[in-house]
């Protein structure tokens, strides 16, 4: 049978999830497992009976193979949502970088366009100076 914290998590859980739904649902036996990832609650798998009937070793072993396969693609799908979001954001930041880039690139522009006006006004000014 389970340990005892796991035992205990499991009524626990078992009593809140049939209190809540007992009054709508017709069911006399329920298996509800959580589902969770490390100390953290996901939530519950559960199953249910409409006789009184208990779950065997074998189906019980088989609905925690069904949970254990909902957090794992739970925790997939978290995964590959923080890797789509860390991405955008880098193409954000790239896009934003190179926008700046082109800022600093046209500024460097104007300001070497400046410059080659002003240092061919000094060398017509010394030309004409020289002239004198």
């Amino acid at each position: 049978m389970w340990p005892i914290s796991r035992q205990a998590t499991f009524t626990a859980m078992a009593t809140r999830w049939r209190a809540r739904w007992s009054t709508s649902a017709a069911f006399r036996t329920l298996l509800a497992l959580p589902l969770r990832i490390d100390e953290r609650f996901l939530g519950l798998f559960g199953i249910y009976r409409q006789d009184v009937l208990p779950f065997t070793e074998k189906q019980i072993t088989l609905v925690e193979g069904f949970a254990a396969q909902a957090v794992i693609a739970m925790e997939n799908a978290r995964l590959i949502t923080e890797t789509r979001e860390a991405l955008e954001q880098q193409n954000r930041d790239r896009r934003g970088a190179a926008g700046h880039q082109r800022v600093a690139r046209r500024s460097c522009a104007g300001v070497r366009r400046d410059l080659d006006k002003g240092d061919a006004a000094v060398r017509s000014g010394f030309r004409g100076v020289a002239d004198i």
